[in-house]
């Protein structure tokens, strides 16, 4: 107990944790919740950022009121640096469903969560993909995943662009690709603040990708022209 006799972070997190069955660590810069084992991948569409929270407040707080909206999947709450119990006012939530994570768009944005403190919540944006530049041209697409790999969380692949000149180099650039946004964004945060290094350098250019909208069903489905450039002069019309 805290000396006003309130329960501690420690001891009000150890009630939480004993009831849902989520783990909880804390490394530098966030405290992660979840996710359970047991849980599948949740889509890539059921991520919100939760923000104005009040610097004190936690997932003991939080996770009450995700709950009233649907099964959480994780909690990556942002932290001032160096500190336990003071966060950054913001969270990434995953919910386990696209149509839960809506659901705390309506519910709990602009709840006021303490006395004059409204939180703000609204759908994460699904960019997961970042822009890198600064990369040695002799690097192969495998090394450069691997060593893309093993310095950030959540890469799923590459995309790899050779020195049409001599496809055994590269052009120095590539876009990698992560399970998430957030971790996209942490591998960015750590570019920007030269604290990741990779082959020995920490100058790499970074920036987020541009999202491309990809068109649905519906309107493939209408599609009757295709517009194809740089075509091969060799290239005739039945080859």
């Amino acid at each position: 107990m805290a000396a006003n006799g309130t329960p501690t972070l420690a001891e009000r997190m150890k009630i939480l944790i004993d009831r849902t069955g989520f783990p909880h660590d804390i490394h530098p810069g966030q405290r992660r919740y979840g996710p359970r084992p047991d849980l599948p991948d949740p889509p890539k569409d059921a991520e919100i950022f939760v923000g104005k929270i009040p610097k004190d407040c936690f997932e003991d707080e939080l996770v009450p009121l995700l709950e009233g909206c649907g099964d959480v999947y994780d909690i990556r709450l942002m932290m001032v640096p160096h500190e336990t119990e003071v966060n950054k006012g913001f969270a990434f939530v995953r919910m386990t469903t696209r149509s839960a994570a809506l659901d705390c768009v309506t519910k709990l944005d602009k709840y006021e969560i303490r006395p004059g403190k409204e939180l703000g919540v609204c759908i994460s944006e699904s960019n997961c993909r970042l822009f890198l530049a600064g990369i040695p041209k002799d690097k192969t697409r495998e090394e450069i995943l691997e060593e893309f790999s093993n310095a950030c969380n959540g890469v799923l692949d590459i995309v790899f662009y050779a020195d049409p000149k001599d496809l055994n180099r590269n052009r120095g650039f590539c876009f990698v690709d992560f399970d998430s946004h957030g971790n996209a964004a942490n591998c960015r945060k750590r570019v920007l603040s030269s604290r990741l290094t990779v082959w020995n350098k920490s100058n790499l250019v970074c920036d987020w990708a541009i999202p491309q909208e990809e068109p649905g069903s519906d309107v493939m489905s209408k599609v009757k022209t295709l517009f194809v450039k740089h075509i091969a002069d060799n290239v005739t019309q039945h080859r």
